[in-house]
């Protein structure tokens, strides 16, 4: 077992939990292995489904839920690899890109946009970091 310090404390015990391992090559595959491709299939079905009425709803909200918990956790970072800050800019944009499409002011692919740059980001910054 490895003490990882860049690692999330929630993250590590799951880790420990199912694999009795929190070791940075695994870490590396659960991140691109799992995260990525969840992340991936779910943004593509936002995406996909961009013109159902529900969606700007469904994914506002959980950008308001994850900006909020961000919010009371910014002043502490922890000592994970991922940006907080920028995760808390991306949940407010997509918060407010969520607005702007049910208002019909703003085009529904920008909710998928929003999205897929988060993702580009977070898979960039994964690249020039460690994983422990």
């Amino acid at each position: 077992m490895t003490n990882c310090p860049n690692g999330a404390t929630d993250f590590n015990q799951v880790l420990l939990n199912l694999f009795g391992s929190n070791s940075p090559e695994l870490r590396r595959n659960v991140f691109y292995g799992v995260c990525i491709s969840i992340r991936l299939l779910l943004y593509s079905l936002v995406f996909y489904y961009r013109g159902a009425h529900y969606m700007p709803i469904i994914v506002g909200l959980f950008a308001f839920i994850t900006a909020s918990r961000l919010l009371s956790s910014i002043s502490n970072p922890g000592t994970q690899w991922w940006s907080k800050r920028w995760q808390l800019a991306i949940s407010i944009i997509l918060l407010l890109v969520c607005i702007g499409v049910y208002l019909q002011r703003i085009d529904n692919r920008a909710m998928g946009i929003v999205l897929f740059v988060s993702l580009s980001v977070g898979i960039i910054e994964s690249l020039m970091i460690s994983f422990c």
